[in-house]
């Protein structure tokens, strides 16, 4: 069996600046009263958050 020659995923590249983005985007969804987020499993934060990658992986 052959041994691979580069760690997994060592070929990925990452928009830095669209990930970013992307994380603010969801922030906005539940935030928290302190900071963070809080969207807590069957609210609508939850729903809108879970829509809003759903559509990210259309």
């Amino acid at each position: 069996m052959a041994t691979p020659t580069s760690k997994p995923g060592a070929n990925l590249k990452i928009d830095g600046a669209r990930l970013w983005d992307s994380l603010m985007e969801m922030a906005k969804i539940g935030p928290g009263i302190a900071g963070g987020n809080n969207r807590q499993t069957v609210t609508d934060e939850d729903a809108e958050g879970r829509k809003l990658f759903q559509r990210w992986c259309e």
